[in-house]
């Protein structure tokens, strides 16, 4: 079982994943969804789903939410987070000039981005 996430998660928490792993059971793939959006880079995913990423890539289908239709899925709500994470921090990410000058703000502020 692996986590995986982007590198651009600045506020990713220790907590965060093992409450992911943990959530995760048996099934093959573990991931938030948060406001109607799936987060594929912030889950858990079982090492023998790499055999159905393999065949999804040979089938030219590339997107990561694609493996949710062929893996057992285990989806995890915002309700199942808030208490070891509880802006959900761990989900933000940068990804542009503003952004990062947003969470450099909030850090020196103390307030949320």
């Amino acid at each position: 079982m692996v986590y995986v996430t982007g590198c651009d998660a600045p506020f990713l928490q220790p907590a965060f994943v093992l409450r992911m792993i943990d959530l995760a059971g048996h099934s093959q793939l573990c991931l938030p969804k948060l406001a109607d959006r799936l987060h594929p880079l912030a889950a858990v995913y079982r090492v023998e789903v790499l055999a159905l990423i393999e065949q999804l890539i040979k089938a030219g289908r590339f997107a990561m939410l694609d493996l949710v239709d062929f893996a057992t899925t285990r989806v995890v709500g915002a309700d199942e987070l808030r208490d070891i994470d509880p802006d959900l921090r761990s989900l933000d990410n940068v990804n542009t000039p503003d952004d990062y000058e947003r969470v450099v703000q909030s850090l020196q502020s103390g307030t949320r981005v």
